[in-house]
């Protein structure tokens, strides 16, 4: 007794921003259904694609994509004395994040092998197929927990495991369509966002999800 609720004051609503071919989400105890544009996305939902992809934008221009055949959960999406604690489990597939904290937030990914936690923000892509994950950086600086110990790990490099105490670290692979994908859409978002600006102006809120699209 004596400690608030903080889940009904202080979670937050995250969405769907776009979807093409098969893309499916599930709400905590009920079935999965087809996903449409704009979905709100709460703490405890899963998103899954089959042959498809999925953006789901959350505040201040932070995004995740779902490459094909990819599952991710929203663990937790909250707000604890302004600042966002956002925690996002990827069982298996492949998905991309890009990243902007401010002072308080706080932000992870989860494997069934591995932690990655975000200390200032950035853009990576996390990998999960065969009992192996993978952490490839693009841009900032990551904290990767496989079990055994903390690895930092900056842009340019991947690092792999299979859960055992063997991690590698070594430079990036070489770009491929879902990153030239992930790429375009940052250069839409861009577009959107510098097409509001002189209608929206002081009007809107900066940590609104979808300014970009109107």
């Amino acid at each position: 007794d004596g400690v608030p609720d903080a889940q009904s004051d202080n979670s937050r609503i995250v969405r769907l921003s776009y979807l093409e071919g098969t893309v499916e989400f599930q709400r905590p105890g009920e079935d999965w259904q087809p996903a449409m544009m704009n979905l709100p996305i709460e703490a405890g939902f899963r998103v899954r694609t089959g042959d498809g992809r999925a953006e789901i934008e959350l505040e201040s221009g932070m995004v995740v994509r779902l490459a094909q055949n990819s599952l991710v959960e929203f663990s937790q999406l909250a707000l604890t004395n302004g600042g966002r604690i956002t925690q996002v489990n990827l069982p298996a597939g492949t998905a991309m994040f890009s990243t902007l904290l401010s002072r308080g937030d706080t932000f992870s990914v989860t494997t069934p092998n591995l932690e990655v936690d975000v200390p200032q923000g950035g853009r990576f892509r996390v990998d999960v197929a065969n009992g192996n994950s993978w952490v490839t950086v693009l841009k900032g600086d990551l904290v990767v927990d496989s079990g055994t110990g903390a690895t930092k790990l900056d842009a340019g490099h991947m690092l792999s495991t299979n859960g055992s105490d063997q991690v590698n670290v070594e430079p990036s692979p070489v770009p491929d369509d879902f990153d030239t994908w992930t790429l375009d859409r940052d250069r839409e978002l861009y577009a959107g966002d510098q097409a509001e600006n002189p209608y929206l102006g002081a009007y809107a809120p900066q940590n609104a999800a979808s300014a970009a699209d109107l």
